[in-house]
């Protein structure tokens, strides 16, 4: 439908790019409010509980570990358990505690043999975000919890923006869940911030305090990325595909030409079929 004013099939493509957005706004007041977040081994997870700490925000820490566990509001869960997730739920329910903003930090990596394979990136990526995301809705459906809740997933390696990135292809899968989960549960606000895990403490600081104003102001974008200190905002620009000119293709006339296999019903028997005519 958003295609009805191209009627050239060749105007219907676009690329995926980036563009520098405006700084955001951090000059409002800060409302109190009560923040999961699942904490990475990088350091930038506690860095952010210290931050929104230090703004009176109410702040329970989520790590990972081999079972489920509870010590005031530090939880530990096991990353590949969806009943952790649950369980971590069901006992914010009982204390009362909803949850305003779930902060996903978990694909976050600096330890690469933690994460040296494709299962394992899903383990601490895809999979705990679906587990994460099916133990909210079960709590927003049992506590008849009617508020939105912001779920922001926090990753690195993931979107090559300034084009000196390193980027790892077994991450982008977690990508496809932010766009699903608002369309599934439209009481769920998912977004998904990228950024580059810094090598000093100041930079950490500095990092933190990007995601901070990221945080706790109300914008729509919801992919966004941080490179040093800029904002970047996904876009996406026309792309013309321009028609094929079928007059120089390398094809000889009366030319012989030899198919390996896929000859029943496969792209071999459309080949075929084609350079017969």
């Amino acid at each position: 439908d958003s295609e009805k004013g191209k009627s050239d099939i060749n105007d219907w493509f676009y690329l995926p790019s980036w563009k520098r957005s405006a700084p955001v706004n951090n000059s409002h007041k800060i409302t109190k409010e009560c923040w999961v977040l699942l904490v990475d081994e990088s350091g930038l997870g506690l860095q952010l509980v210290e931050d929104l700490q230090r703004l009176e925000q109410d702040v329970i820490i989520v790590k990972a570990g081999k079972e489920f566990s509870q010590q005031d509001k530090s939880y530990t869960v096991k990353v590949d358990n969806p009943e952790d997730y649950d369980k971590l739920f069901e006992d914010l329910q009982v204390s009362g505690l909803n949850p305003q903003k779930i902060v996903h930090l978990w694909q976050l990596a600096t330890e690469k043999e933690l994460f040296a394979d494709f299962e394992q990136q899903q383990k601490w990526g895809f999979h705990s975000l679906l587990f994460l995301t099916q133990a909210i809705a079960k709590y927003q459906t049992s506590n008849k919890y009617s508020t939105t809740v912001e779920l922001s997933v926090v990753t690195n390696e993931l979107h090559d923006v300034v084009g000196i990135e390193t980027i790892n292809p077994d991450r982008t899968t977690i990508l496809g869940l932010c766009k699903v989960i608002p369309q599934e549960y439209p009481q769920i606000r998912c977004r998904n911030i990228d950024v580059v895990i810094p090598g000093n403490n100041q930079s950490l600081e500095n990092t933190a305090q990007n995601l901070i104003t990221e945080l706790t102001t109300t914008i729509s974008d919801s992919i966004v990325a941080y490179r040093n200190r800029h904002r970047w905002i996904q876009t996406f620009e026309s792309l013309p595909i321009p028609e094929v000119n079928t007059k120089v293709l390398p094809l000889k006339n009366n030319g012989v030409y030899l198919i390996a296999g896929d000859l029943v019903e496969g792209l071999g028997l459309v080949f075929a079929q084609y350079l017969a005519q």
